[in-house]
């Protein structure tokens, strides 16, 4: 069970990130191709995914502002639960790694 977590950890997001950097190489030696008849820069194609990005995360944010999520359940008096929520529980295992 341990080599399949390493594995899942350590070699998939190292392989994510060659085949992106292949991904950028690859736009970069060949041009990004556009409906007309000639290819454009990576720097324009980089210049369209950013302000792309920019505005689906300042919709994110409106939404998030707009429609607050709740915290939760209230306290149960006397009871205490130490287990975070399951986005946050990875830096539990990043401390048993490091020996926090």
């Amino acid at each position: 069970m341990a080599r399949i977590y390493a594995i899942h950890t350590n070699l998939l997001p190292i392989l994510l990130i060659a085949l992106m950097a292949l991904h950028f190489w690859l736009i970069r030696h060949l041009g990004i191709h556009t409906e007309y008849d000639r290819t454009s820069t990576f720097k324009v194609h980089a210049v369209r995914l950013t302000a792309l990005a920019s505005l689906v995360f300042l919709a994110l944010g409106l939404t998030a502002a707009l429609f607050p999520e709740n915290l939760g359940y209230p306290a149960v008096a006397g009871a205490e639960v130490t287990k975070p929520f399951w986005p946050v529980l990875w830096v539990y295992g990043l401390e048993n790694v490091l020996g926090m």
